[in-house]
């Protein structure tokens, strides 16, 4: 018998991807940190398996070579780093994330299985910890401003959640006709539980991402009807806010506590400002923080080197590697983001031409796109249902890229290779790369 089997490695390969996931989404809980470096470890193995792959899917990829430019760059900046070493080693990791991330993707197609472990067990822990209170401290640490469970932090766990949520309520609006009834039941509790557990969080940059993702999903799908929603919603709100419970729940999420709005980050924000004007051209190196912008409140020195939370991915760019890196890293996301696009518009036709002809002069935008050049007896290559699935799993794709890089501006891990959160963008980012092929 073949151990080597193409099933037995399809679902090995499933069986890695998923444990990846799960190790890194576990990691979160205090005292288990040490276990992305499992997930890190399947990485390498998957790596040195298929390295004689690297040439030939760097020539295949349009975004990856983009990214690479990037990445190189802060591999470079380690010349003029205020910490070479640091600087090299960090950068050399993210490539290593961005090399072994591209390579597993590319031999499986990311999907809700992959995440379902996850899903299952953040739900067990959220629950244990609100049924028992454990740890003691799940909602007075961290910034002591919401729940955060076994979690290192409120805005650790609404940063899971952030990810996991979309992901789950994707399987559900695809899956809904087809879900035994038990199953349907569950999936939409635990989803109802996350919404629940992400507002109990007061993560307002998670909150705020992820009803973004939510707009911009539903939007594409039913412009008319998520504008009525929106409305809807909006009055809801309004006119809950008359009720004294749920308007002090609402100002103590906009304003934390504080005296105005933003007051909490605004230090972090300006201190960031500063040192990406300082960065210039080049920046500081890869992973470095100004020197001369030095704040205890939010920066720690440890052997001399001083490194500061930042709060913007885009900033930190600038400050670590220059108005160079920070166009570098933002036309490549722009580069697979048009690419998105271009094909949601594409599908979007195709399924027009498909239902009804005379629809398409509600679209003239699309006419830019080359597709529209063919005649209409030659656009219809797939079934309906097939175009509207691989549609709505490109709007999918696109919502929460997007929701995930305006999150990033708040939580600055989109320059952080040592945060779980960089690997499980970087899984995001190829796997939307990997349905353009």
């Amino acid at each position: 018998m073949n151990i080597f089997s193409p099933d037995k490695t399809k679902s090995s390969n499933n069986f890695l991807l998923s444990l990846l996931i799960l190790s890194l989404s576990i990691s979160l809980i205090s005292g288990l940190g040490f276990v992305k470096y499992f997930g890190y470890s399947i990485l390498l193995f998957w790596l040195l398996l298929n390295f004689r792959s690297v040439p030939e899917i760097i020539k295949s990829s349009r975004f990856l070579q983009l990214f690479l430019i990037f990445s190189l760059w802060c591999i470079l900046s380690s010349l003029w780093s205020i910490s070479p070493s640091i600087s090299f080693l960090r950068s050399g990791f993210q490539l290593f994330l961005i090399f072994s991330i591209a390579l597993i993707i590319r031999k499986v197609n990311l999907n809700y299985n992959h995440f379902s472990y996850s899903i299952y067990l953040v739900t067990i822990f959220i629950g244990a910890s609100l049924i028992f209170g454990a740890p003691a401290d799940s909602w007075t640490g961290g910034n002591a401003k919401g729940f955060m469970g076994a979690f290192h932090h409120q805005n650790s766990l609404g940063a899971i959640i952030l990810f996991l949520l979309p992901i789950l309520n994707f399987y559900l609006f695809e899956n809904y006709k087809k879900l035994h009834a038990a199953k349907l039941s569950l999936l939409i509790a635990i989803s109802l539980f996350f919404l629940i557990t992400l507002f109990l969080t007061a993560s307002r940059s998670a909150i705020l991402s992820y009803l973004i993702f939510l707009l911009l999903f539903f939007a594409f799908i039913n412009l008319k009807k998520t504008a009525i929603a929106i409305f809807i919603l909006m009055t809801i709100i309004s006119l809950s806010l008359v009720f004294q419970p749920t308007s002090v729940y609402f100002k103590d999420l906009v304003y934390k506590g504080r005296t105005h709005f933003g007051e909490s980050r605004f230090l972090v924000y300006n201190s960031s400002l500063q040192s990406a004007k300082n960065g210039g051209v080049i920046g500081f190196g890869f992973n470095m923080s100004d020197p001369d912008n030095i704040h205890t409140e939010i920066g720690t020195t440890k052997n001399g080197f001083y490194q500061r939370e930042k709060g913007s991915t885009a900033l930190a760019l600038i400050e670590e590697t220059g108005v160079i890196g920070f166009i570098l890293y933002f036309i490549a996301i722009t580069y697979l983001l048009c690419q998105i696009l271009t094909e949601i518009l594409s599908q979007q036709y195709k399924n027009l031409n498909t239902c009804n002809v005379s629809k398409r002069k509600y679209f003239p935008f699309l006419k830019s796109i080359e597709i529209l050049k063919e005649p209409p007896t030659n656009i219809n290559l797939i079934s309906p249902e097939e175009s509207i699935t691989g549609r709505n799993k490109n709007i999918f794709l696109f919502a929460i890229i997007i929701a995930l890089i305006i999150h990033q501006q708040f939580e600055a891990y989109g320059v952080a290779p040592g945060s779980q959160f960089y690997a499980l963008f970087l899984l995001v980012l190829f796997s939307a790369n990997n349905e353009m092929k």
